[in-house]
Protein backbone atom coordinates (compact mmCIF):
# COMPACT_ATOMS: atom_id res chain seq x y z
CA UNK A 1 0.00 0.00 0.00
CA UNK A 2 1.37 3.12 -1.03
CA UNK A 3 2.53 5.76 1.57
CA UNK A 4 -0.36 8.96 2.31
CA UNK A 5 1.03 12.64 2.09
CA UNK A 6 0.20 14.93 4.51
CA UNK A 7 -1.21 17.51 3.04
CA UNK A 8 -1.11 21.37 3.84
CA UNK A 9 -4.15 23.50 4.82
CA UNK A 10 -5.92 25.22 2.09
CA UNK A 11 -6.00 28.78 4.19
CA UNK A 12 -3.33 31.63 3.63
CA UNK A 13 -3.96 33.17 7.30
CA UNK A 14 -6.16 31.48 10.22
CA UNK A 15 -7.02 34.95 11.09
CA UNK A 16 -8.81 36.00 8.04
CA UNK A 17 -10.11 32.58 6.08
CA UNK A 18 -11.18 34.83 2.93
CA UNK A 19 -7.26 36.62 3.07
CA UNK A 20 -5.83 36.34 -0.61
CA UNK A 21 -1.69 36.54 0.78
CA UNK A 22 -0.22 36.58 4.59
CA UNK A 23 3.40 37.41 5.69
CA UNK A 24 5.18 34.69 8.29
CA UNK A 25 8.58 33.88 9.00
CA UNK A 26 9.09 30.12 10.23
CA UNK A 27 12.38 27.82 11.02
CA UNK A 28 13.40 24.19 9.97
CA UNK A 29 15.96 22.94 12.00
CA UNK A 30 15.40 18.95 11.12
CA UNK A 31 14.23 17.07 8.43
CA UNK A 32 10.07 16.97 7.75
CA UNK A 33 7.66 14.68 6.15
CA UNK A 34 6.66 15.35 2.37
CA UNK A 35 4.38 17.73 2.40
CA UNK A 36 1.61 18.48 -0.54
CA UNK A 37 1.43 22.50 -0.01
CA UNK A 38 -2.39 23.26 -1.53
CA UNK A 39 -1.78 27.08 -1.69
CA UNK A 40 1.51 28.65 -3.33
CA UNK A 41 4.43 30.14 -1.18
CA UNK A 42 7.35 31.69 -1.48
CA UNK A 43 10.27 31.59 0.74
CA UNK A 44 13.25 33.97 0.46
CA UNK A 45 16.35 31.98 2.75
CA UNK A 46 17.50 34.77 5.15
CA UNK A 47 20.14 32.17 6.25
CA UNK A 48 20.74 28.26 6.95
CA UNK A 49 21.52 25.36 4.50
CA UNK A 50 18.88 22.48 3.56
CA UNK A 51 18.85 19.70 1.28
CA UNK A 52 15.32 20.08 -0.16
CA UNK A 53 13.18 17.89 -2.62
CA UNK A 54 10.60 19.56 -4.38
CA UNK A 55 8.72 18.17 -7.20
CA UNK A 56 11.46 14.79 -7.11
CA UNK A 57 13.95 17.26 -7.86
CA UNK A 58 16.93 17.82 -4.71
CA UNK A 59 17.97 21.51 -4.42
CA UNK A 60 20.55 22.89 -1.86
CA UNK A 61 19.01 25.95 -0.09
CA UNK A 62 21.13 28.52 1.55
CA UNK A 63 21.30 32.21 2.53
CA UNK A 64 19.44 34.49 -0.85
CA UNK A 65 17.93 31.43 -2.23
CA UNK A 66 14.54 32.22 -3.43
CA UNK A 67 11.91 29.33 -3.56
CA UNK A 68 8.41 29.68 -5.02
CA UNK A 69 6.22 26.57 -4.59
CA UNK A 70 2.98 26.09 -6.53
CA UNK A 71 -0.45 25.24 -5.39
CA UNK A 72 -0.09 20.47 -5.43
CA UNK A 73 3.15 20.65 -5.33
CA UNK A 74 5.33 18.65 -3.08
CA UNK A 75 8.14 19.44 -0.64
CA UNK A 76 10.41 17.11 1.93
CA UNK A 77 13.45 18.74 3.61
CA UNK A 78 15.84 15.62 3.71
CA UNK A 79 18.53 17.13 5.83
CA UNK A 80 19.19 20.36 7.77
CA UNK A 81 22.78 21.44 7.93
CA UNK A 82 22.16 24.55 9.66
CA UNK A 83 18.52 25.86 10.76
CA UNK A 84 17.16 27.20 7.58
CA UNK A 85 15.39 30.55 8.70
CA UNK A 86 12.94 32.18 5.62
CA UNK A 87 10.64 34.71 5.21
CA UNK A 88 6.88 33.39 3.60
CA UNK A 89 4.60 34.67 1.74
CA UNK A 90 1.74 32.37 0.85
CA UNK A 91 -1.05 33.82 -1.83
CA UNK A 92 -3.89 32.70 -3.95
CA UNK A 93 -2.69 31.40 -7.04
CA UNK A 94 -5.80 31.88 -9.05
CA UNK A 95 -5.87 35.10 -8.07
CA UNK A 96 -2.77 36.81 -9.07
CA UNK A 97 -2.90 35.06 -11.89
CA UNK A 98 -6.10 36.18 -13.27
CA UNK A 99 -4.35 40.13 -11.98
CA UNK A 100 -1.08 39.54 -13.77
CA UNK A 101 -2.93 38.20 -16.79
CA UNK A 102 -5.87 41.06 -17.10
CA UNK A 103 -3.91 43.81 -15.68
CA UNK A 104 0.10 43.40 -16.16
CA UNK A 105 -0.23 41.44 -19.34
CA UNK A 106 -0.77 45.01 -21.87
CA UNK A 107 -0.06 43.81 -25.66
CA UNK A 108 -1.84 40.16 -24.67
CA UNK A 109 1.41 38.45 -25.14
CA UNK A 110 0.69 34.82 -24.94
CA UNK A 111 2.63 32.96 -22.38
CA UNK A 112 1.91 30.47 -18.98
CA UNK A 113 2.54 31.89 -15.84
CA UNK A 114 2.50 28.25 -14.05
CA UNK A 115 5.10 27.27 -16.47
CA UNK A 116 7.29 30.46 -15.94
CA UNK A 117 7.37 29.22 -12.31
CA UNK A 118 7.73 25.94 -12.71
CA UNK A 119 11.32 26.34 -14.59
CA UNK A 120 12.25 29.27 -11.28
CA UNK A 121 11.30 26.99 -7.95
CA UNK A 122 14.77 27.57 -6.81
CA UNK A 123 16.57 30.70 -7.73
CA UNK A 124 20.18 31.54 -6.78
CA UNK A 125 20.34 34.94 -6.08
CA UNK A 126 23.90 37.48 -5.42
CA UNK A 127 23.22 39.79 -2.42
CA UNK A 128 23.31 42.89 -4.70
CA UNK A 129 20.20 41.34 -6.73
CA UNK A 130 18.76 39.70 -3.66
CA UNK A 131 17.99 43.18 -2.03
CA UNK A 132 14.52 43.49 -4.92
CA UNK A 133 13.40 40.49 -3.23
CA UNK A 134 14.29 41.78 0.44
CA UNK A 135 12.48 45.49 -0.27
CA UNK A 136 9.75 43.86 -1.64
CA UNK A 137 9.15 41.22 0.94
CA UNK A 138 9.46 43.97 3.94
CA UNK A 139 7.27 45.92 2.22
CA UNK A 140 4.35 43.19 2.35
CA UNK A 141 5.60 42.71 5.84
CA UNK A 142 4.80 46.19 6.93
CA UNK A 143 1.58 46.29 5.21
CA UNK A 144 0.17 42.82 6.19
CA UNK A 145 1.83 41.55 9.61
CA UNK A 146 3.19 38.90 10.83
CA UNK A 147 0.61 35.76 11.05
CA UNK A 148 2.13 33.97 13.37
CA UNK A 149 1.75 37.15 15.83
CA UNK A 150 -2.23 36.82 15.96
CA UNK A 151 -2.50 40.82 15.90
CA UNK A 152 -5.24 41.93 13.74
CA UNK A 153 -4.30 44.38 10.57
CA UNK A 154 -7.25 45.38 8.68
CA UNK A 155 -9.10 42.93 6.67
CA UNK A 156 -8.27 42.22 3.28
CA UNK A 157 -4.79 42.82 1.35
CA UNK A 158 -4.84 46.91 0.09
CA UNK A 159 -4.10 46.70 -3.45
CA UNK A 160 -0.45 48.12 -2.55
CA UNK A 161 -0.38 44.06 -0.97
CA UNK A 162 -1.51 43.23 -4.25
CA UNK A 163 0.99 45.14 -6.33
CA UNK A 164 4.05 43.92 -4.15
CA UNK A 165 3.00 40.74 -4.49
CA UNK A 166 2.64 41.30 -8.17
CA UNK A 167 6.03 42.38 -7.74
CA UNK A 168 7.77 39.56 -6.29
CA UNK A 169 5.95 36.84 -8.45
CA UNK A 170 7.18 38.70 -11.42
CA UNK A 171 10.82 39.42 -10.30
CA UNK A 172 11.32 35.76 -10.09
CA UNK A 173 10.16 35.47 -13.73
CA UNK A 174 12.68 38.12 -14.49
CA UNK A 175 15.16 36.81 -12.87
CA UNK A 176 14.78 33.63 -13.78
CA UNK A 177 14.69 34.87 -17.71
CA UNK A 178 18.30 36.24 -16.38
CA UNK A 179 19.89 33.34 -14.87
CA UNK A 180 18.70 31.27 -18.09
CA UNK A 181 20.39 34.02 -20.33
CA UNK A 182 23.39 33.67 -19.02
CA UNK A 183 23.24 29.90 -19.04
CA UNK A 184 23.08 29.92 -22.36
CA UNK A 185 25.64 32.28 -22.73
CA UNK A 186 28.38 30.41 -20.52
CA UNK A 187 27.31 26.94 -22.40
CA UNK A 188 27.82 28.45 -26.22
CA UNK A 189 30.56 27.69 -27.96
CA UNK A 190 32.50 30.49 -28.18
CA UNK A 191 33.82 31.69 -32.30
CA UNK A 192 35.92 34.72 -32.15
CA UNK A 193 35.65 35.25 -35.63
CA UNK A 194 31.92 35.67 -34.23
CA UNK A 195 33.08 39.17 -32.74
CA UNK A 196 32.16 40.42 -36.29
CA UNK A 197 29.11 39.07 -37.06
CA UNK A 198 27.84 40.32 -33.74
CA UNK A 199 29.32 44.27 -34.31
CA UNK A 200 27.42 44.28 -37.60
CA UNK A 201 24.14 43.09 -36.31
CA UNK A 202 24.52 45.69 -33.71
CA UNK A 203 25.86 48.88 -35.27
CA UNK A 204 22.78 50.98 -34.12
CA UNK A 205 24.16 50.44 -30.35
CA UNK A 206 26.62 51.48 -28.60
CA UNK A 207 28.83 49.12 -29.18
CA UNK A 208 31.99 48.92 -26.40
CA UNK A 209 34.78 46.90 -25.93
CA UNK A 210 33.75 46.19 -22.45
CA UNK A 211 30.34 44.59 -23.86
CA UNK A 212 32.47 42.74 -26.38
CA UNK A 213 34.78 41.35 -23.64
CA UNK A 214 31.88 40.08 -21.68
CA UNK A 215 29.79 38.74 -24.31
CA UNK A 216 33.01 36.67 -25.76
CA UNK A 217 34.87 35.68 -22.52
CA UNK A 218 38.12 37.52 -23.58
CA UNK A 219 39.88 40.67 -21.97
CA UNK A 220 39.04 44.13 -23.65
CA UNK A 221 43.09 44.19 -24.65
CA UNK A 222 42.77 40.47 -26.40
CA UNK A 223 39.45 41.32 -28.26
CA UNK A 224 41.07 44.56 -29.13
CA UNK A 225 44.10 43.01 -30.77
CA UNK A 226 42.52 39.95 -32.52
CA UNK A 227 40.34 42.92 -34.56
CA UNK A 228 43.35 44.50 -35.33
CA UNK A 229 45.46 41.38 -36.20
CA UNK A 230 42.37 40.20 -38.51
CA UNK A 231 41.10 43.69 -40.13
CA UNK A 232 44.27 45.64 -39.74
CA UNK A 233 41.49 48.05 -38.36
CA UNK A 234 41.48 49.38 -34.71
CA UNK A 235 38.16 48.71 -33.17
CA UNK A 236 37.11 52.47 -33.57
CA UNK A 237 37.73 52.69 -36.95
CA UNK A 238 36.56 49.18 -37.98
CA UNK A 239 32.96 50.08 -36.69
CA UNK A 240 33.19 53.36 -38.41
CA UNK A 241 34.11 51.24 -41.72
CA UNK A 242 31.29 48.86 -41.53
CA UNK A 243 28.67 52.35 -40.61
CA UNK A 244 30.19 53.86 -43.21
CA UNK A 245 29.05 50.65 -45.45
CA UNK A 246 25.86 50.65 -44.38
CA UNK A 247 25.31 54.71 -44.37
CA UNK A 248 25.96 54.49 -48.67
CA UNK A 249 22.71 52.31 -49.54
CA UNK A 250 20.52 54.52 -46.77
CA UNK A 251 22.01 57.81 -48.58
CA UNK A 252 21.02 55.95 -51.82
CA UNK A 253 17.94 54.75 -50.91
CA UNK A 254 16.03 56.77 -48.87
CA UNK A 255 15.80 60.69 -47.79
CA UNK A 256 16.48 60.50 -44.53
CA UNK A 257 18.56 63.01 -43.09
CA UNK A 258 21.58 63.00 -41.47
CA UNK A 259 20.37 63.31 -37.77
CA UNK A 260 18.03 60.16 -38.55
CA UNK A 261 20.62 58.29 -40.16
CA UNK A 262 22.83 59.06 -37.23
CA UNK A 263 20.53 57.25 -34.85
CA UNK A 264 19.41 54.34 -36.71
CA UNK A 265 23.34 53.63 -37.51
CA UNK A 266 24.49 54.30 -34.14
CA UNK A 267 26.38 57.52 -35.03
CA UNK A 268 26.94 60.09 -32.31
CA UNK A 269 24.86 62.46 -34.26
CA UNK A 270 24.98 64.45 -37.77
CA UNK A 271 28.56 65.87 -37.52
CA UNK A 272 29.66 62.49 -36.31
CA UNK A 273 28.39 60.99 -39.67
CA UNK A 274 29.40 63.72 -41.61
CA UNK A 275 33.42 63.29 -40.62
CA UNK A 276 33.42 60.10 -40.67
CA UNK A 277 31.94 59.27 -44.14
CA UNK A 278 34.28 62.22 -45.68
CA UNK A 279 37.30 60.55 -43.52
CA UNK A 280 36.45 57.07 -45.40
CA UNK A 281 34.65 58.48 -48.99
CA UNK A 282 36.58 61.37 -49.77
CA UNK A 283 32.93 62.84 -50.20
CA UNK A 284 30.61 64.97 -48.41
CA UNK A 285 27.02 63.20 -48.13
CA UNK A 286 25.26 66.16 -50.21
CA UNK A 287 28.17 65.15 -52.60
CA UNK A 288 27.17 61.19 -52.39
CA UNK A 289 23.91 61.54 -52.82
CA UNK A 290 23.98 63.85 -56.17
CA UNK A 291 26.24 61.39 -57.47
CA UNK A 292 24.79 57.94 -56.93
CA UNK A 293 21.72 59.18 -57.45
CA UNK A 294 22.50 59.45 -60.99
CA UNK A 295 23.65 56.06 -60.65
CA UNK A 296 21.13 54.95 -59.66
CA UNK A 297 18.58 56.18 -62.00
CA UNK A 298 20.64 54.77 -64.79
CA UNK A 299 20.39 51.13 -63.15
CA UNK A 300 16.34 51.02 -61.96
CA UNK A 301 17.11 49.52 -58.87
CA UNK A 302 13.47 49.54 -57.30
CA UNK A 303 13.71 46.35 -54.59
CA UNK A 304 16.28 47.71 -52.77
CA UNK A 305 15.10 51.18 -52.56
CA UNK A 306 11.50 49.81 -51.55
CA UNK A 307 13.21 47.85 -48.99
CA UNK A 308 14.73 51.30 -47.76
CA UNK A 309 11.50 53.12 -48.25
CA UNK A 310 9.90 50.63 -45.15
CA UNK A 311 12.90 51.65 -43.36
CA UNK A 312 11.87 55.13 -43.71
CA UNK A 313 7.87 54.95 -43.28
CA UNK A 314 8.33 53.61 -40.26
CA UNK A 315 10.76 55.77 -38.90
CA UNK A 316 8.58 59.30 -40.24
CA UNK A 317 5.79 57.70 -38.54
CA UNK A 318 6.23 56.42 -35.83
CA UNK A 319 3.78 58.02 -33.16
CA UNK A 320 1.08 56.85 -35.28
CA UNK A 321 -0.59 53.45 -34.97
CA UNK A 322 1.33 51.36 -36.96
CA UNK A 323 1.33 47.66 -37.38
CA UNK A 324 3.47 44.98 -39.30
CA UNK A 325 0.31 44.48 -41.05
CA UNK A 326 -0.74 47.89 -41.68
CA UNK A 327 2.80 48.35 -43.30
CA UNK A 328 2.71 45.30 -45.16
CA UNK A 329 -0.73 46.46 -46.88
CA UNK A 330 0.96 49.67 -47.71
CA UNK A 331 3.68 47.69 -49.62
CA UNK A 332 1.78 45.00 -51.07
CA UNK A 333 4.21 42.45 -48.66
CA UNK A 334 3.67 39.86 -46.66
CA UNK A 335 3.69 40.39 -42.76
CA UNK A 336 6.46 37.73 -42.49
CA UNK A 337 8.36 40.17 -45.37
CA UNK A 338 8.47 43.30 -43.78
CA UNK A 339 10.14 41.27 -40.59
CA UNK A 340 12.76 39.84 -42.52
CA UNK A 341 13.57 43.31 -44.23
CA UNK A 342 13.92 45.16 -40.90
CA UNK A 343 16.24 42.03 -40.04
CA UNK A 344 18.73 42.78 -42.64
CA UNK A 345 18.79 46.04 -42.68
CA UNK A 346 18.20 47.53 -38.99
CA UNK A 347 18.35 44.17 -36.74
CA UNK A 348 15.19 44.09 -35.41
CA UNK A 349 12.16 42.82 -36.30
CA UNK A 350 9.04 45.70 -36.30
CA UNK A 351 8.11 45.40 -32.53
CA UNK A 352 11.19 45.90 -31.75
CA UNK A 353 12.17 48.90 -34.45
CA UNK A 354 9.10 50.58 -33.24
CA UNK A 355 10.03 50.29 -29.72
CA UNK A 356 13.11 51.46 -30.62
CA UNK A 357 12.28 54.84 -31.96
CA UNK A 358 9.88 55.70 -29.83
CA UNK A 359 11.43 54.84 -26.55
CA UNK A 360 14.81 56.96 -28.31
CA UNK A 361 11.77 59.84 -28.68
CA UNK A 362 10.87 59.58 -25.29
CA UNK A 363 14.39 59.91 -23.62
CA UNK A 364 15.04 63.08 -25.92
CA UNK A 365 11.27 64.69 -24.53
CA UNK A 366 12.28 63.36 -21.08
CA UNK A 367 14.85 66.01 -21.01
CA UNK A 368 14.56 68.80 -23.23
CA UNK A 369 10.59 69.06 -22.21
CA UNK A 370 8.35 69.26 -18.52
CA UNK A 371 5.59 66.55 -20.00
CA UNK A 372 3.86 64.32 -18.16
CA UNK A 373 5.84 60.61 -18.57
CA UNK A 374 1.90 60.02 -20.10
CA UNK A 375 1.96 62.93 -21.97
CA UNK A 376 5.20 61.75 -23.64
CA UNK A 377 3.95 58.07 -24.20
CA UNK A 378 0.93 59.43 -25.89
CA UNK A 379 2.86 61.56 -27.84
CA UNK A 380 4.99 58.95 -29.23
CA UNK A 381 2.50 56.50 -30.49
CA UNK A 382 1.87 54.48 -26.77
CA UNK A 383 -1.60 54.05 -25.69
CA UNK A 384 -0.65 54.49 -21.59
CA UNK A 385 2.57 54.88 -19.53
CA UNK A 386 2.91 51.36 -18.58
CA UNK A 387 3.61 49.85 -22.18
CA UNK A 388 6.20 53.22 -22.37
CA UNK A 389 7.99 52.12 -18.73
CA UNK A 390 8.16 48.23 -19.73
CA UNK A 391 10.05 49.47 -23.48
CA UNK A 392 12.45 52.08 -21.84
CA UNK A 393 12.95 49.46 -18.54
CA UNK A 394 13.88 46.55 -21.84
CA UNK A 395 16.52 49.32 -23.71
CA UNK A 396 17.76 51.35 -20.54
CA UNK A 397 17.07 49.81 -17.23
CA UNK A 398 15.59 52.33 -15.62
CA UNK A 399 12.29 53.59 -15.87
CA UNK A 400 11.61 57.22 -17.54
CA UNK A 401 10.99 58.65 -14.10
CA UNK A 402 14.32 57.64 -12.78
CA UNK A 403 16.06 58.50 -16.16
CA UNK A 404 14.76 62.06 -16.23
CA UNK A 405 15.64 62.55 -12.19
CA UNK A 406 19.06 60.91 -12.76
CA UNK A 407 19.47 63.34 -16.24
CA UNK A 408 18.70 66.25 -13.67
CA UNK A 409 20.66 65.73 -11.08
CA UNK A 410 23.52 65.15 -13.40
CA UNK A 411 22.97 68.55 -15.18
CA UNK A 412 22.62 70.59 -12.04
CA UNK A 413 25.72 68.73 -10.29
CA UNK A 414 27.37 69.86 -13.96
CA UNK A 415 26.37 73.42 -13.80
CA UNK A 416 27.36 73.55 -9.89
CA UNK A 417 31.32 72.37 -11.06
CA UNK A 418 31.35 75.06 -13.15
CA UNK A 419 29.99 77.57 -11.16
CA UNK A 420 32.62 76.45 -8.51
CA UNK A 421 35.11 76.90 -10.73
Amino acid sequence: MSKIIQMQEAFRSLQNLKQICSYNREMIDCPTRCLIHQEARIWLIESGRATVKIQEQKFELSTGNVVSILPWQMTEVIQVHESLRYDIIVYNYEYFNHIIKSLYNIDNESFCLTGLLKKNMVLSVPEEKNQNFRNIVFNIQEEMGMECLLRERGNDATPYVINQVVALILEIIRWGEYRQRISERENREIVKSDIFSYIFGHLNEKITLKQLSNLFYMSESTVSAYITQTTGLSFFDLLNEMRVVRTLDFLAYTDLNLEELAEILGFVDSAHISRVFMARTGLKVSEYRKIYGIVNELSRIKISEENYQIVSCIYRNYEKPLTAKIIADQFHISVKEVNRILLYFVEMNFTEFLNDIRVNRARQLLIKTQRSILEIALEVGYLNEKTLTRNFLKKFAMTPGQFRNNTLEKILWEKTKVSES
